[in-house]
């Protein structure tokens, strides 16, 4: 079970720094507040060897909306209640975190920070995962989250919503949000994407589409994919997630969201897959594209 991760922290001062490491935590060495380099942001994990009694971590998110918590308070997942945007004027980041025991859940092992496009594209390898949520909101670069789990998981469920009303019951059920809103700028409700993933062997997605029109729709439907009903768009736009589970390509392991362009390049050179076409049409901001591997 060796450096299976027990807990997360975040210290935003050099004495919580100093009683983190004290605890035996191991320091992730990425500010996450690079404007303020006398009390940098940091974060900060422990594992079982430290903590031999406490379940092993299988789910990490983020919340910058309240709307975003409701579900996360309600299947109990543990909240760092540190702000991740200390003192930037940014709105608040929050990190949560669940130590789950059902088949979709599988035990992170190691932590990574990228904190540009070559060092992002380059942790496209097997059994490590990307959180989509910028972590580095005041900088003009995207850090983000990367996980290691002790197997390798593949995704055998994706869907989407339109509100926060079933976000309990899709954290209940093992499903992890993709944790950038689709409906920024505009808004309304957020829109956000979700997965499942196992390591079991069958019933696993095994490809992705996005479809924008009626045209794209009636091929996807005549190629047998699946629709995730939810329209992604709030601006009266059609764009819809389709999936097919047989259609002899490997299984996916990793799905996420890309909004830094400069990655798209280097995430195509690593071998990942993405759709260049926006989530987010008719929204000002920078163009969303799925991606998976």
């Amino acid at each position: 079970m060796g450096q299976y991760i027990t807990t997360i922290d975040v210290s935003t001062k050099k004495n919580e720094e100093s009683e983190l490491d004290k605890k035996g935590f191991t320091k992730i060495p990425v500010n996450l507040n690079p404007g303020n380099k006398a009390n940098g942001t940091f974060l900060w994990y422990n594992t079982i060897e430290n903590q031999p009694n406490t379940q092993p971590i299988t789910r990490i998110q983020f919340s910058f909306t309240e709307g975003m918590e409701k579900g996360l308070k309600a299947q109990k997942y543990q909240k760092v209640d540190q702000d991740l945007t200390n003192g930037t004027g940014e709105r608040p980041i929050y990190l949560w975190f669940f130590r789950g025991t059902t088949r979709y859940d599988v035990p992170i092992v190691e932590l990574f920070i990228s904190t540009d496009a070559a060092s992002d594209a380059e942790m496209v390898q097997p059994l490590w995962e990307r959180s989509a949520c910028n972590l580095n909101r005041a900088g003009v670069k995207w850090f983000h989250l990367w996980m290691k789990r002790s197997a390798q998981a593949h995704v055998c469920d994706v869907t989407a919503t339109d509100n926060s009303a079933a976000d309990a019951d899709l954290f209940r059920k093992g499903y992890i949000r993709i944790d950038e809103n689709l409906n920024k700028g505009a808004g309304g409700e957020e829109v956000f994407l979700w997965y499942r993933q196992t390591t079991d062997d069958d019933d696993l997605i095994r490809d992705l589409q996005i479809s924008t029109n009626l045209n794209e729709m009636k091929s996807l439907q005549g190629q047998y994919y699946q629709q995730v009903l939810t329209n992604l768009s709030k601006r009266g736009a059609n764009v819809f997630l389709w999936y097919k589970k047989e259609c002899g390509k490997k299984p996916i392991n990793m799905v996420t969201l890309l909004v830094d362009q400069a990655a798209i390049p280097l995430f195509k050179i690593a071998k990942a897959t993405i759709i260049t076409k926006d989530l987010k049409p008719g929204i000002a901001g920078t163009k969303e594209f799925l991606c998976f591997n």
